[in-house]
């Protein structure tokens, strides 16, 4: 199963934020091979952005090193954008995270911000909790 995971969701996995729990068992499964996990380079960007006061540049790469075995990046593309545009969602960014995600044929995007892909239309959209619950509720133990 191809994961793709929003920025917020990484974003508890680095700073244990709401959801770590969950962004944990996500990364759990990427490491045992029972998924495929995807994220785009803007959250990449984004995130060290965010997290500039909560983490010192020299912790986030070693924190990017360990787990970048665990993920693929997903480019957004010109056609992404062009994408996003089109459809001129309340998000913008989340326009951009949904067609990045579309293009690499991920099978859901994992968000805690479900209201912000309400043009979702080829791609489930899921919280992270429900998504284990639905197909992993062994990680929850």
């Amino acid at each position: 199963m191809k994961v793709f995971i929003d920025t917020n969701i990484f974003l508890d996995y680095l700073e244990r934020r709401p959801c770590y729990k969950e962004a944990l068992a996500l990364f759990r499964l990427s490491a045992k091979e029972e998924i495929s996990l995807f994220l785009s380079d803007l959250t990449i960007a984004n995130s060290k952005y965010i997290t500039r006061r909560t983490i010192s540049i020299k912790e986030y790469y070693a924190i990017l090193k360990r787990l970048r075995k665990y993920f693929h990046i997903v480019p957004v593309s010109s056609q992404a954008v062009d994408n996003a545009l089109s459809i001129e969602a309340t998000d913008f960014e989340d326009a951009l995270q949904y067609f990045a995600a579309e293009l690499a044929n991920a099978d859901c995007i994992v968000t805690r911000n479900i209201k912000d892909f309400d043009f979702a239309t080829r791609i489930e959209i899921i919280e992270p909790k429900d998504f284990i619950e639905k197909y992993y509720p062994e990680e929850l133990v």
